[in-house]
C-alpha cells in the first residue's frame, strides 16, 4: 500500500502567494500610531479652522436674522434628511454658544482627550454645524468630513 501522498498541483504557487501576501500585509497593512496621531492633529486643526472661518458669518448663516431662517429650512429643507442642533438656534448668541461647543469638541479631539468619544462628537458637530448650507460647501468641508467619517475607527 502506498502511504505517501503526492504533493497537490499548484500548492507551491499557493505557498509562494501566501508568503507574498503576508509580506505585503506586514509592509502596507500595518499602521504607525505616530502617523495616525499626526493625522488626527491635522484633522482637528482643519475642523477648528473651519469653525474659526465661519465666525464672521455667524449671524448671516446661523440665525433667523440672516439669509435663511431656521423655520424656512425646517419647512423646505435643501436636502432630504437633515438634522442639526443649530436649527434650534434662533438668535446669533445661541448659535455662538453652539459654535463654541463645537470648537471645544474639536480642540479636545486635536489634543487627544478621550479620542474615540471626541471623534464621534467631532463628526456629529461637523455634520450638524453645516445646517443645510449645501450651497456654501467648500473643498475643505468635504475633506474634513471625510476624515472625520472614515478615520473614526482608528485609535
Amino acid at each position: 500500500m502506498y502511504s505517501a501522498q503526492k504533493p497537490r498541483r499548484g500548492e507551491a504557487v499557493r505557498k509562494k502567494l501566501g508568503e507574498w501576501f503576508a509580506g505585503a500585509v506586514e509592509v502596507y497593512g500595518k499602521y504607525d500610531p505616530r502617523s495616525l496621531g499626526l493625522a488626527r492633529i491635522g484633522l482637528g486643526l482643519l475642523l477648528f479652522y473651519n469653525v474659526w472661518r465661519r465666525l464672521g458669518s455667524l449671524g448671516a448663516f446661523y440665525s433667523n436674522d440672516g439669509l435663511l431662517p431656521n423655520h424656512t429650512v425646517l419647512w423646505r429643507p435643501t436636502i432630504e434628511y437633515m438634522a442639526s442642533f443649530f436649527l434650534a438656534a434662533s438668535r446669533t448668541e445661541e448659535a455662538a454658544i453652539m459654535m463654541a461647543f463645537c470648537a471645544a469638541v474639536f480642540i479636545a479631539f486635536t489634543i487627544g482627550y478621550r479620542t474615540r468619544f471626541t471623534h464621534v462628537l467631532s463628526f456629529a458637530c461637523d455634520e450638524r454645524r453645516r445646517r443645510g448650507l449645501e450651497r456654501a460647501r467648500r473643498v475643505d468641508d468635504v475633506l474634513a468630513n471625510g476624515g472625520a467619517l472614515f478615520g473614526r475607527r482608528r485609535p
